[in-house]
């Protein structure tokens, strides 16, 4: 009986640690259903304008959406979202606002909700 007792406690462990922990946010402590969407949607959304910006200046040309999103990395958004300049697109600023006060800076927050949205238009 010991014997199933610590598997059951280590695949309890082990189904925990492969679990995303996301930084508390508006995005996933006060947001509706139907804002999430909201929220999902403007993400794919700014992720592929970058996309379609980066691919216009020589960029990441072999890869497509999907890969591109696996590719980007947190520091290069942070970089984008935090050091926008009036010569950069206006989404930026946009994009920065929505990622900051939505998603409280957490990447792996924006980006998934993002491919969630991908996941849903499916």
């Amino acid at each position: 009986m010991s014997d199933n007792t610590d598997n059951v406690a280590f695949d309890a462990m082990h189904a925990q640690q492969n679990e995303k922990l996301y930084t508390e946010s508006h995005y996933n402590q006060e947001a509706t259903v139907k804002e999430m969407g909201f929220f999902d949607k403007q993400a794919k959304g700014y992720l592929m304008r970058m996309y379609a910006e980066d691919q216009e200046n020589g960029m990441f040309r072999d890869l497509d959406f999907q890969q591109y999103v696996d590719a980007v990395s947190p520091t290069l958004f942070h970089e984008r979202m935090n050091n926008t300049t009036d010569e950069d697109p206006e989404y930026y600023m946009q994009a920065g606002d929505l990622f900051f006060n939505t998603y409280a800076g957490d990447f792996d927050q924006f980006r998934d909700s993002a491919m969630k949205y991908s996941d849903q238009e499916k």
